[in-house]
């Protein structure tokens, strides 16, 4: 298993999940990751061995400014170390949880392992993600170097065409567990700084980076002020100094810096979800929004930006509200609209809960998965 990252965001934590679950008596994963991290502290505690290679991001973030020389030094250094490990562990099969890392792909090639890509991620039109390479050829190496693709939404799979159902693409939407014992965190309940009894929390939870459009969370809060005095917005998860610094500078600008608490990274998100009245998502580009069925599962309404895949995830007015992409004012209206009707805000947590319970739930997710790599074990060889 490559994973391109070692913390603990969207897509690590449904590879945890997948493991967490996994039937170890037909599966033994092997974890491949860059650096130390959250992640592979979780794995430890359950047994699951890890390797520290570093991958070259080929899909690459807008602050990383490598050169192609040295990515591809690194990347024959990678899939070299992968190679060996490889035939040293007598694996089966290659898997990587990621579109943006290509070594487990290129050595699962040269070692003539059967490979399965997960793309959770939307390139098209992303301005945080930069593929180094041309997208059409990304997208073509993709399909190349996989014997399965899995896809966490049909929007993820139409980057690729529009025919992608018929190419060896398996549509596998994330999950999420509802059981209280299941979502315990290992965190203690610390509620971030300045956080009151009366405040009337908002969630924004994701990475601080401009796809994710933190500052139209900000942007609704500040319009929704005047009707939630005490409304407070937690922004949950980091990002670049400069755009923190550029947030800080709107939060001053529209007056609501002593509404807008930044929380920083958590570990115990699930808990803080549930004291919320409201998640909102602003990201106009989400494949999926994890953080959607997390806020569904502890019973918390939520409120997004109809992109993406999201729309495969929400329905409008039953599990929760779907605004247009950079609409702050009318996310504050949805926030209003809560405010002023509890008794609707509990009807669309509890409709969310029933939905993650019935479309999201772990089993199903797993068991895809797991007979995704059986098959393709079966084929290749």
């Amino acid at each position: 298993v490559v994973s391109h990252g070692a913390s603990l965001y969207g897509a690590e934590r449904s590879l945890l999940l997948l493991l967490k679950h996994m039937n170890r008596g037909l599966f033994e994963p092997l974890v491949i990751l860059a650096h130390p991290g959250p992640l592979e502290g979780e794995l430890a505690a359950l047994g699951i061995r890890t390797f520290r290679i570093a991958c070259p991001w080929w899909v690459r973030m807008k602050s990383d400014r490598t050169s192609l020389p040295r990515r591809f030094y690194r990347e024959l250094r990678a899939v070299f170390r992968l190679c060996r490990l490889i035939r040293r562990e007598d694996v089966d099969l290659v898997y990587t949880n990621t579109s943006v890392v290509f070594s487990g792909a290129v050595a699962a090639f040269l070692t003539r392992r059967p490979h399965v890509w997960h793309i959770r991620e939307i390139l098209p039109n992303n301005p945080d993600l930069i593929s180094v390479l041309p997208q059409p050829l990304l997208f073509k190496l993709i399909r190349r170097l996989s014997r399965a693709i899995v896809v966490n939404s049909q929007a993820s799979g139409r980057q690729f065409d529009e025919s992608y159902t018929a190419r060896g693409f398996h549509v596998v939407y994330n999950a999420q567990p509802v059981d209280e014992d299941e979502n315990e965190e290992s965190d203690s309940p610390v509620d971030p700084d300045g956080v009151e009894a009366s405040d009337w929390l908002v969630a924004c939870v994701g990475s601080l980076q401009k796809i994710k459009a933190p500052d139209d969370a900000i942007r609704a809060v500040a319009a929704a002020r005047g009707e939630i005095p005490h409304i407070r917005l937690l922004l949950i998860g980091e990002g670049s100094s400069e755009f923190k610094s550029y947030l800080h500078a709107l939060c001053d600008e529209l007056g609501v810096s002593d509404r807008v608490t930044f929380a920083g990274f958590r570990t115990d998100v699930l808990r803080i979800l549930s004291r919320c009245q409201a998640l909102v998502m602003p990201s106009w580009n989400e494949s999926f929004g994890r953080v959607l069925i997390e806020a569904m599962a502890v019973g918390t309404p939520v409120i997004a930006v109809n992109a993406g895949g999201i729309g495969e995830v929400i329905e409008d007015g039953a599990t929760g509200y779907l605004v247009a992409p950079q609409a702050p004012e009318e996310m504050a209206e949805r926030l209003v609209h809560l405010y002023r009707n509890p008794d609707i805000g509990k009807s669309l947590g509890a409709a969310g809960r029933d939905v993650v319970a019935k479309r999201f739930d772990v089993g199903t997710y797993v068991r895809s998965v797991e007979h995704i790599f059986t098959e393709t074990q079966r084929d290749g060889g």
